[in-house]
């Protein structure tokens, strides 16, 4: 195999961020714009690009590096959307889920191709079943036949149960694109991100998936006899994109953040531990379009914080830090594009993690228009004021086009390393950190 590498970019700029235009929101008037400081010394790049490339298969827009055999060696798995057709069409979709094996030395070899409903959009990797091995929750966009959520249990030794799940859209209204005959350009309900974890006080867990196309969440509450419960419908207007879930108030109960794709907002909905969930807050999310929502707490004053990243022309992540109360007041942009009136991104995905091993979360970008992986790496120190230093790795045309990522150290050395699924070549790369030998 041709190896191939990317091309690592350092970038040192110093930006003010300014306080939000007066006139957008009454409550906006309050917010204090803190202002990112990037270092003023070149470094060397933290990330090496591994030489090889591992195919997975059509389109993969959802990666999870997880290891479902047990041997400490995370597996390579993708969800495989494929290219989006006509709903009314035979095969609108790709539907397939690829599994990739961990060997060592970052070996890979070809598992399971496992068969979801049309468009798989996100996928996430935990213990569903109560057994040691993790399992496979699947989120289909442009999904029929009974196919809206997939679960594959994971029986060991790589073989899997496929469980499939349907949400009744009787009493759903779709709401996104239409063609000229007004006919839906998707489907409902449109399924684009989901959540897995206990939500109540039982021993199972449940799911949450964003209906991009029809307004609503999904509430798939978890059972002993089916492993989920027929779903049902909380609204929240303004196209839910994303999802995560996280105890933001610090009271004992989940609760869940919410990227409002199509209004540009961010949702909060405060969780009463017994499975019920009350949206309490709501504001705009720093940029038009925000598609990806993390949490975490970056500045380690004991809140957690929103990362959010915005499509399109917006090309920015906006770090809204949190505060007791549920009060996110301070916020932080963090710019990849110059220009707001030309395509230069189009971030795609974002993960955390500490890639450079200093002890603070670093923020990574996909961007598959300009084919590059932004990283902020966080460096400031606890009390001062927010300090970021952007790293570009720029991938050749041959390459593909970065689409999805995920952290975790793949090559055994404790440090966190970077997995990114690439549009258009249907690979998986690794950038591996190289913190540990400095």
């Amino acid at each position: 195999m041709r190896r191939q590498f990317a091309i690592p970019i350092v970038r040192n700029f110093t930006k003010t961020i300014h306080t939000l235009a007066i006139g957008i929101v009454v409550w906006i008037i309050s917010t204090m714009s803190l202002s990112p400081i990037v270092s003023a010394q070149d470094k060397d790049p933290v990330f090496t690009r591994h030489p090889r490339t591992y195919l997975v298969g059509s389109q993969p827009v959802s990666l999870v590096l997880a290891d479902l055999t047990g041997d400490g060696k995370p597996e390579i798995i993708t969800a495989n959307r494929g290219h989006l057709t006509n709903p009314n069409e035979e095969v609108p979709a790709n539907d397939e889920v690829s599994i990739l094996v961990a060997g060592d030395d970052l070996v890979y070899r070809h598992g399971a191709q496992l068969e979801s409903g049309f468009a798989p959009y996100a996928i996430k990797a935990v213990n569903v079943d109560g057994q040691r091995a993790l399992d496979l929750v699947v989120a289909n966009f442009m999904s029929r036949r009974g196919r809206d959520l997939s679960m594959f249990r994971n029986l060991g030794e790589l073989r899997f149960e496929s469980v499939q799940f349907t949400v009744p859209t009787d009493s759903l209204t779709y709401r996104r694109h239409k063609y000229s005959d007004d006919s839906p350009l998707f489907t409902l309900p449109g399924l684009t991100s989901i959540a897995v974890a206990r939500l109540d006080e039982d021993e199972f867990r449940d799911a949450i998936a964003t209906g991009w196309s029809s307004d609503v969440l999904v509430y798939f509450r978890g059972s002993a006899e089916s492993y989920f419960e027929t779903p049902t419908f909380l609204a929240s207007p303004g196209g839910p994109r994303d999802i995560q879930i996280a105890d933001l108030d610090k009271d004992g109960d989940s609760d869940l953040v919410i990227a409002q794709y199509s209004s540009g907002e961010i949702a909060i909905w405060l969780g009463d531990g017994e499975g019920g969930f009350e949206e309490t807050k709501r504001f705009l999310s720093g940029g038009a379009l925000p598609n990806q929502v993390r949490v975490a707490d970056l500045n380690r004053d004991g809140w957690l914080d929103l990362v959010v990243s915005h499509r399109y022309t917006e090309d920015n992540v906006v770090i809204w830090y949190g505060a007791e109360g549920v009060r996110y007041n301070r916020l932080l942009k963090l710019e990849a594009g110059k220009d707001r009136e030309e395509l230069e991104h189009d971030i795609r995905d974002i993960a955390l993690g500490d890639f450079d091993s200093n002890g603070w979360r670093d923020i990574a970008a996909a961007c598959p228009i300009s084919r590059q992986c932004i990283i902020w790496f966080q460096e400031q120190r606890a009390g001062s004021a927010p300090s970021f230093r952007q790293e570009i790795y720029a991938f050749k045309e041959s390459d593909g086009e970065p689409y999805a990522l995920a952290a975790r150290d793949v090559d055994g050395d404790g440090d966190t390393d970077l997995g990114i699924a690439m549009w258009r070549t249907n690979t998986v790369t690794f950038l591996l950190s190289n913190a540990a030998e400095e």
